[in-house]
């Protein structure tokens, strides 16, 4: 929530609830289950099916059977945040190895030996922010990260009234 103040810059934060959907039986069993697992953690989130779930969000389509709306969601504009992100990190000292395909990473005493198309280098630490593929260079260290792509659409178009007041996934 600070990040964009943190770092002195407008990252387009807002704080507008989500709504996880779903639209089988299976995926309506799973978000119940994860709801009910946030809960526990302290994350709450509202139920709604049928009636409720059309009042509550009327522009869904037909096919949403249910879906979790919990109030805590929030978004940065990803034009605005990434450039901020990529700066503040260069601005810190770190190095960032981007357009090189990474094909092996392994630890040793404390460093991390990185193989790139582009050659070797070693680091005391590393983040590994490879979205989708992070859980495969994860792998390479002897990791387990259970990442699955889930896909969510950024359009860019001329002013226009608002049709959805939340992030829907």
């Amino acid at each position: 929530e600070g990040f964009g103040e943190e770092l002195g810059a407008d990252v387009g934060f807002a704080r507008t609830g989500g709504l996880c959907v779903a639209t089988t039986p299976e995926e309506v069993e799973r978000l119940r289950y994860t709801a009910a697992r946030q809960g526990e953690a302290g994350i709450e989130a509202e139920w709604h099916e049928a009636q409720t779930l059309r009042e509550f969000a009327p522009w869904l389509g037909a096919e949403v059977r249910a879906a979790a709306f919990c109030s805590m969601d929030a978004l940065s504009i990803p034009l605005q945040a990434g450039p901020t992100l990529v700066n503040a990190v260069r601005a810190a000292g770190a190095r960032i190895a981007d357009g090189c395909a990474v094909t092996g990473l392994e630890a040793l005493d404390g460093r991390i030996r990185i193989e790139t198309g582009a050659g070797a280098l070693t680091c005391g630490a590393l983040v590994i922010a490879a979205g989708v593929w992070s859980g495969f260079l994860a792998h390479m260290l002897g990791c387990q990260l259970p990442i699955y792509a889930d896909i969510n659409m950024l359009s860019i178009t001329e002013p226009a009234p608002a049709v959805m007041d939340q992030v829907v996934t």
